[in-house]
């Protein structure tokens, strides 16, 4: 059930409830796919939609009172995985009195099923990385990205963490200069996932080597590498390792006598 409550203490807020598909943005967002678009025929597949019906379409909340929508679902025998939709409650246009402003508000609430059972197959890779300079906005300085292609072939519902370390070649080595991190994403059935990550710094041209890790459900899979040819920034001719250094131990504590001589090891990564 969805409950919906009336802050308003004076008028009765009339509220909409609409169903449909549930989508993905590139960047791992919540999206809503309307039930005649193309997008939901190829995502029908792991759609719960038709599965699912509300009690209300439509209801008049009194003022500072609650009322609720009832969501039956119906899964088919030979369901098995990750399924989802989503619920729209949207309010009636509030105008004020002082402004001529209509205030609408929108909620998107996820239903998402998954069928207990043997649990299908997972099918999550990282299929591409990449990195890219920005240069400077009206808004922005100028920065690098770097980016990681998800997709998901499989019929799961997946939590998504991932990092990219970032190498130049120098003197016939490869430096690690840099580190990209991604905040944690899920992954539903059927899309691919880009990724982005401010460096927050620039880098000059040159040969990089890019090390993708991704962690599945808390669990490492394959690791992605890729050297590139780097167009940077023209105004940077060096790259200064901008890694942070892990201490072994963190707290390094040496007791001592007047005039004695200790000696111990901290060990630098």
């Amino acid at each position: 059930e969805v409950e919906i409550t009336n802050m308003l203490a004076e008028r009765v807020q009339t509220v909409h409830i609409e169903t449909m598909c549930l989508g993905e943005t590139q960047n791992g967002r919540w999206a809503t796919i309307p039930r005649d678009s193309k997008m939901s025929e190829k995502l029908k597949a792991w759609s719960c939609l038709d599965w699912v019906t509300v009690d209300k379409k439509r209801l008049d909340v009194q003022p500072l009172a609650k009322d609720k929508v009832h969501i039956k679902i119906k899964v088919p025998l030979r369901a098995r995985g990750f399924y989802g939709m989503v619920i729209i409650v949207r309010s009636e246009p509030i105008r004020t009195e002082k402004a001529n402003i209509a205030v609408v508000l929108r909620f998107l609430v996820p239903v998402l099923v998954e069928i207990q059972g043997r649990p299908p197959r997972q099918k999550i890779d990282l299929v591409n990385i990449n990195m890219q300079f920005l240069e400077q906005s009206e808004k922005n300085p100028a920065t690098t990205l770097v980016s990681m292609n998800i997709a998901n072939k499989g019929r799961t519902y997946s939590g998504l963490k991932g990092n990219v370390n970032v190498m130049r070649q120098a003197g016939g080595h490869w430096q690690r200069v840099a580190a990209a991190e991604f905040r944690e994403v899920g992954i539903i059935p059927g899309v691919e996932l880009n990724l982005k990550s401010d460096l927050e710094r620039r880098l000059p041209s040159g040969k990089y080597k890019l090390r993708g890790t991704l962690y599945v459900d808390g669990r490492r899979i394959k690791p992605f590498i890729k050297e590139m040819d780097f167009i940077g920034d023209p105004t940077v001719t060096k790259a200064a390792a901008d890694i942070p250094l892990i201490l072994d131990p963190s707290i390094l504590s040496v007791k001592a006598v007047p005039r004695g001589t200790r000696t111990a090891a901290i060990k630098i990564q």
